[in-house]
């Protein structure tokens, strides 16, 4: 969130996604609605962002912002080499079995056992870990995914920033 101030004014956006190295088929967002702002980061070559519109256009989107209707609009990653993390904003129309987000500030993405997980927090209510671990369904079992280090690094920054400015050696997933 601290570097969602760098959106336009005039953007707004209920979610926030952020991908890990993960290169998408084409698709279309079908549970968003209007722009998404996507921009990527870290030591990668390749990984452009491909729009269908009507014609295959690509963009490179490396610390280059990306305004577009993935609604509207197919696209794709082409394949790349490296860890390459995305962060994607976007207005989420959820479907009943997905309830929205009641409150960012519900949320914090913390290091917990060696891992990132993402702490929920309710008032009244006991602090929930989210993680692949407890539950939450992942779409990219079996994947090569990268080694996860303390992060270590620019003071000025937070945890997962400096995290996502590291480098990692990558490690195949244990079948779980």
């Amino acid at each position: 969130m601290k570097f969602a101030v760098n959106l336009p004014s005039d953007f707004t956006f209920t979610s926030v996604q952020i991908n890990d190295s993960y290169a998408c088929e084409a698709h279309f967002d079908k549970h968003n609605v209007g722009n998404s702002y996507i921009v990527a980061f870290g030591p990668y070559t390749g990984g452009e962002l491909v729009l269908k519109n009507p014609t295959d256009k690509e963009y490179n989107i490396r610390h280059r912002p990306l305004l577009f209707d993935g609604s509207a609009i197919e696209h794709y990653t082409k394949e790349f080499t490296g860890r390459r993390w995305s962060i994607v904003y976007h207005t989420l129309v959820a479907p009943a079995k997905f309830p929205m987000i009641r409150k960012l500030d519900d949320y914090e993405a913390v290091y917990r056992d060696g891992s990132w997980v993402i702490a929920w927090r309710r008032d009244g209510e006991s602090t929930v870990y989210l993680s692949k671990k407890n539950g939450l369904p992942h779409p990219l079992r079996g994947r090569k995914k990268p080694a996860i280090v303390a992060p270590v690094g620019n003071p000025r920054f937070s945890d997962a920033q400096n995290l996502m400015l590291s480098v990692h050696e990558d490690v195949e997933e244990d079948e779980e």
